[in-house]
């Protein structure tokens, strides 16, 4: 399985990490969703998941700031 990578990474104060099927890529990278990792608010986003899910797909990690900024790992 060369798609699956594993590895530690050291996460700074602003940072989060973000998991995440590609059935939801859309999801994730619209600015709602940005507030919503701003604000912390878990049962927000699992809403936004919930409603606007595509596909079940692969995990995807994403490493986010308390700005909402990130890429796709």
């Amino acid at each position: 399985m060369h798609y699956v990578r594993v590895g530690e990474i050291d996460l700074a104060p602003d940072q989060v990490l973000v998991a995440y099927a590609d059935g939801l890529e859309h999801v994730v990278r619209a600015p709602a969703f940005r507030d919503i990792v701003r604000r912390r608010d878990a049962r927000a986003m699992l809403r936004l998941c919930r409603r606007r899910v595509i596909t079940e797909g692969s995990r995807v990690s994403m490493l986010v700031d308390s700005n909402g900024n990130g890429d796709a790992g």
